[in-house]
């Protein structure tokens, strides 16, 4: 027992190894494994773990090894049992792997290797790569489709032979699924992007940006989206990478960043004449512009987004340029036009979350106006659609709002109480 001790070099992984290999075969004498170690044993502690690693491999079966070599291959810090069954075709060599400390199985039921161990087994398996790399984008498309019905469905590139996703069955279960998988939704965009798959690191990050958004992660998004600018001549993909580069930007506080993004956006847009990117990176402009409180400048984009919005004739992107122009329109002190817009765009809005904003807008202008009552039951039915769409930010910025007209309507405890919350939320959105 001191000679294995000596050859482990007191290491808890080692051991581990070794006495998981030594239950597995209780008929082996100690003195044989003691031996077996030290033809791998150089005295060098530094070398300990990778000797013992050494000597339990040989121990595998042709099957073991090929899934743990996979496994230590796929992207991100760990991997769940669905993503296992694409990366390697069978979980059954899994339980082996268990027992011998060459894999950990947590709690949550997600599979976890040592780094050393995934250091010295990796092996390069294009194919078993494209495999998980497409499960997480398909999977992920259809989570983000749960978190965004009304959007227009995107063609996916072709998924992988072998592949076999997840399909999220609501609202809940697709942000479940990408809470878990988000670590390895984002080393999977650095594969791919590696790999130069191009389309698949797109649509990684366009499936991507709803989650973030909910979960206020614009640096993730920033990670994601930088990966798209490989494209060197000018297409719709390209504009579409800047325009979201840019809105991520914003949302981390990265104006001037943002804005040339954005602005690249509107030039490319302009010389490739798409009026359908043109009227995206106008709506664009005129929120980052509005964070700035660049009012003036803000009104304009979303004047001329709501222009190319009627000339496109989509109803549904006309109802959210109308609520710009609202918007931007109050701020300026036209309380009156703005009121005007926001209900046309209120009474044109198809979607809850549309409504969501347009009620906030028209919350705005009532309480601008000195109406804080009409104020509040905008807010109200606003604060009602958050709070059922699970935006943590757009929540804690409609408590905000409504704590002002509760204070002119007298209801100060209720004030309170709305404050408190408001903050609580912008402290965990901060962590």
């Amino acid at each position: 027992m001191r000679r294995i001790v000596r050859h482990c070099a007191g290491l808890p992984l080692a051991l581990g190894i070794v006495a998981s290999r030594g239950q597995m075969s209780p008929e082996t004498p100690l003195a044989r494994i003691a031996d077996e170690l030290g033809q791998f044993d150089d005295e060098d502690p530094s070398t300990s773990v990778p000797a013992v690693l050494s000597w339990s491999l040989r121990g595998l079966t042709d099957a073991q090894s090929r899934v743990l070599g996979l496994l230590a291959a796929a992207p991100g810090p760990d991997i769940g049992p669905a993503a296992v069954g694409s990366l390697t075709g069978s979980m059954s060599e899994l339980p082996a792997l268990e027992r011998l400390c060459l894999l950990e199985r947590k709690a949550d039921g997600r599979y976890r290797m040592h780094d050393l161990v995934r250091a010295q087994v990796r092996v390069e398996d294009v194919d078993a790569l494209r495999r998980v790399v497409d499960h997480y984008l398909h999977t992920a498309h259809a989570a983000d489709r749960c978190l965004q019905p009304h959007g227009s469905p995107a063609a996916l590139p072709p998924m992988s032979r072998g592949c076999r996703p997840e399909a999220p069955a609501d609202v809940d279960a697709a942000l479940a699924w990408f809470d878990a998988e988000h670590q390895c939704l984002l080393a999977a965009a650095d594969t791919a992007a590696e790999y130069r798959w191009h389309d698949v690191v797109r649509h990684l990050a366009r499936t991507l940006t709803t989650y973030h958004h909910r979960r206020d992660q614009p640096d993730a998004d920033i990670r994601t989206w930088s990966l798209t600018l490989h494209e060197r001549e000018r297409s719709p993909a390209l504009v579409t990478s800047h325009r979201r580069l840019g809105e991520a930007l914003a949302r981390a506080h990265r104006y001037s960043e943002a804005l040339a993004h954005l602005r690249e956006a509107r030039v490319l847009a302009e010389q490739l004449g798409d009026v359908h990117q043109l009227y995206r990176v106008h709506r664009a402009l005129a929120w980052a512009l509005g964070r700035q409180d660049e009012d003036v400048e803000a009104l304009h984009h979303a004047q001329e987004n709501l222009r190319l919005s009627r000339e496109l004739h989509d109803t549904t992107s006309e109802a959210h340029a109308l609520n710009a122009v609202a918007w931007f329109t109050a701020r300026l002190g036209d309380l009156g036009r703005a009121r005007t817009f926001g209900e046309a765009a209120l009474a044109a809005q198809p979607h809850p979350e549309g409504e969501a904003s347009c009620r906030e807008t028209l919350g705005y202008v009532e309480h601008r106006a000195r109406r804080p009552g009409r104020s509040i039951e905008h807010y109200e039915r606003a604060l009602a659609l958050r709070r059922a769409h699970g935006y943590l930010r757009h929540v804690a910025n409609t408590l905000d709002r409504m704590v002002a007209p509760l204070r002119d309507l007298g209801r100060d405890e209720e004030a309170e109480a709305l404050a408190r919350e408001a903050e609580e939320l912008f402290i965990l959105l901060r962590r």
